[in-house]
């Protein structure tokens, strides 16, 4: 071989690892901005940005004839400050305890959240709004997706007792419904029935289909794995260890309401049917769904508010026979 040949397999050899090279430079860059971008996302995630609830020193005497007070006390751990407002009904010793979703607080519908809460008090039902961690005007910093929101609502559900219930109910939405769902199943013995809208299933199935709708406009197909990724190491969040699904037959065979909304493009209606579905198996016809035609994520309390009503007190009619 002569020395001209070798000269040019030298420089091609050069070129071709200059080229490795780049290409490995840009896809170890690539990784870095994709894992850099999946954790920031995974951030927002969980640390949401606190609505806080007004201060209201006076409840109008139409929506709360007996009276309102603020309720403080601690998840079940005792690690949380949370708070809410406890609207009482003379003589009962019934209390519905609502879960708000994701973003949102004890104002779940706003103004109109006074309205859930006098129809349940003209029922004969006490009614306990309030935040979740990281959520109005309760504390912590980091929102979980109904993980640790379950610890809240059990000590909702021991402070309700603690005010002298001796019946509960849970009322979720959204978030809210699928954290009642892991809440009542864990404290079964404490929970009379549950009424769910718009739930999620699990929480890992219900993310793989869905991420694209959270991390808009980043492509799910390429972010969705890193998200994942990041949540557990960044957040200790394991979305495989959230699942109504798993969980709510320990609730059985206690009476369960489903709500979904057809057109629902937050939580697909198909989590709701596989989560009553999945129950159903476990409480036969102690539970009950209601698909709403039309209608868009936890919008058939608004939109629909006489029907929702009924459908509601019908199904707890059937709890509490003589309420």
């Amino acid at each position: 071989m002569n020395t001209s040949t070798v000269s040019v397999i030298s420089k091609k050899s050069k070129r071709t690892k200059k080229i490795i090279i780049s290409i490995a430079s840009v896809l170890v860059f690539l990784f870095v901005i994709v894992f850099a971008l999946s954790a920031y996302v995974s951030y927002k995630l969980v640390h949401i940005s606190k609505v806080p609830v007004p201060a209201i020193t006076t409840f109008p005497a139409a929506i709360v004839p007996q009276g309102c007070k603020e309720a403080e006390f601690k998840d079940i751990k005792n690690e949380i400050d949370l708070k809410g407002w406890y609207f009482t009904k003379k003589g009962s010793d019934t209390a519905v305890i609502l879960a708000h979703g994701y973003t949102e607080n004890r104002m779940q519908f706003d103004d109109n959240t006074f309205i859930l809460a006098k129809a349940f008090l003209a029922h004969n039902y006490n009614f306990l709004m309030f935040d979740f961690r990281n959520a109005g005007n309760s504390g912590g910093n980091m929102s979980s997706i109904g993980y640790y929101e379950k610890n809240d609502l059990i000590g909702a559900i021991k402070y309700a007792k603690g005010q002298g219930a001796k019946h509960i109910v849970l009322l979720g939405y959204s978030m809210g419904a699928s954290t009642a769902a892991l809440a009542g199943s864990e404290d079964a013995k404490d929970v009379d029935a549950m009424i769910l809208d718009c739930p999620y299933a699990d929480l890992k199935e219900f993310l793989d289909k869905n991420m694209g709708h959270y991390i808009k406009p980043l492509p799910a197909s390429i972010f969705k794995t890193p998200v994942f990724i990041s949540l557990e190491l960044f957040s200790g969040l394991n979305p495989s260890d959230i699942s109504p699904k798993k969980e709510i037959s320990k609730f059985a065979p206690k009476p369960v309401f489903f709500i979904g909304c057809e057109k629902d493009d937050a939580i697909p209606i198909e989590n709701m049917r596989d989560l009553y579905n999945t129950y159903k198996k476990y409480a036969g016809d102690k539970t009950i769904k209601w698909e709403i035609p039309g209608l868009n994520h936890v919008q058939g309390f608004e939109k629909k508010q006489d029907e929702y009503l009924k459908r509601v007190f019908d199904f707890l009619n059937t709890v509490y026979p003589k309420k």
